[in-house]
C-alpha cells in the first residue's frame, strides 16, 4: 500500500489546461462534422464507412431539421421567396445522408467490398477536371465550398430556392472547410511529433554518436510507425508528407516514406 502511495506521488499531475484546450478542440471538431456530415455525402462519393464517426452520423440529422422546423414559424419559410423550402431541402440531404448509411451497412456486411474505411472519398467529376483538381488541398479547400456557395447563390437569386436555404448551403460550405481543416490539422499534427522526436533524440544522443544513439534512432521509426493514426485520408496525409520533405532532414524524409509504405 505504501509503495502504491509513493508510486502515486511520483507521477506528475495533469497538465488541466492541457486537457480544458484538447476538449474545446474536439467539441469544434465534432460540431463541425455534425454540420459537414449530410454535404460531405452531397459532394463526394465513395465514402469510407469510418471516415464519419458514428456519434456525427447519430447527430447530422439534427442541424438541418431543427432549421426546417425554423422555417415553418418564420417568413424566410415562404414559400413565394422560391420553389424548394427547407423541408423539402431537408428531404434532399437526408436522402443523400441516408445513401452513406446504407453503404455502411452494406460494408459492415461485407467488408470485403471496401479496402479502405477512412477514406473521404472522391470529389465531384467536374470538379477533378478543374486545375489542380487531383490536389486534395484545393478540393476541399476551395473547390468543393466554392461549388456550394455558387449553387446557394444562383438559385436563391433565381428563386428556385429559399434565402434560408441558400443560407444554409453556404453555411455547410464553411462547414466543409472547418472539417478539411481539421483532418489536415490531425496530418500535420501526427508528423510534427515526429519531427519533435527526432530533434530530440539528437539533442539528448549526440547526433547519434553518444552509446546508444543508433537504437534510440532506430525505436524513434519503430515507435512514428506503430502510432500513425488511421482515421487520417490519405490525401490529407500525402499534402503533408509533400510539404515536409521540402525542409526535413534526409533521415526523417526516410522515416515518413518508410510508414507511407508500412500503411
Amino acid at each position: 500500500m505504501q509503495r502504491r502511495n509513493q508510486n502515486n506521488q511520483a507521477q506528475p499531475p495533469p497538465d488541466s489546461l492541457q486537457e480544458m484546450l484538447k476538449l474545446v478542440f474536439n467539441g469544434f471538431n465534432l460540431m463541425g462534422s455534425v454540420l459537414a456530415a449530410p454535404f460531405t455525402s452531397l459532394v463526394l462519393s465513395k465514402i469510407g464507412s469510418r471516415y464519419e464517426h458514428i456519434v456525427t452520423l447519430m447527430l447530422a440529422p439534427i442541424p438541418p431539421m431543427g432549421v426546417a422546423a425554423l422555417s415553418l414559424t418564420t417568413h424566410y419559410g415562404s414559400s413565394s421567396q422560391g420553389l424548394i423550402g427547407m423541408g423539402i431541402f431537408y428531404l434532399i440531404l437526408m436522402a443523400f445522408t441516408w445513401r452513406y448509411y446504407f453503404h455502411v451497412i452494406y460494408v459492415i456486411m461485407h467488408p470485403d467490398k471496401e479496402a479502405l474505411s477512412r477514406e473521404d472519398g472522391d470529389s465531384l467529376p467536374f470538379l477533378r477536371k478543374l486545375p489542380k483538381g487531383d490536389k486534395w488541398a484545393m478540393v476541399r479547400f476551395i473547390y468543393e465550398p466554392a461549388f456550394l456557395v455558387a449553387v446557394a447563390g444562383v438559385l436563391t437569386v433565381l428563386h428556385v430556392i429559399t434565402p434560408l436555404v441558400g443560407g444554409y448551403l453556404v453555411l455547410g460550405a464553411v462547414a466543409l472547410m472547418v472539417k478539411a481543416a481539421f483532418v489536415y490539422y490531425a496530418a500535420w499534427e501526427y508528423l510534427r511529433d515526429i519531427l519533435d522526436e527526432y530533434n530530440m533524440t539528437l539533442l539528448l544522443s549526440g547526433s547519434g554518436n553518444l552509446p546508444g544513439g543508433e537504437e534510440s534512432m532506430l525505436r524513434v521509426v519503430e515507435r512514428a510507425l506503430a502510432r500513425r493514426p488511421t482515421h487520417i485520408p490519405m490525401g490529407a496525409f500525402k499534402l503533408v508528407q509533400q510539404q515536409a520533405k521540402a525542409s526535413l532532414p534526409r533521415e526523417l524524409q526516410d522515416l515518413i516514406d518508410d510508414s507511407d509504405r508500412a500503411a
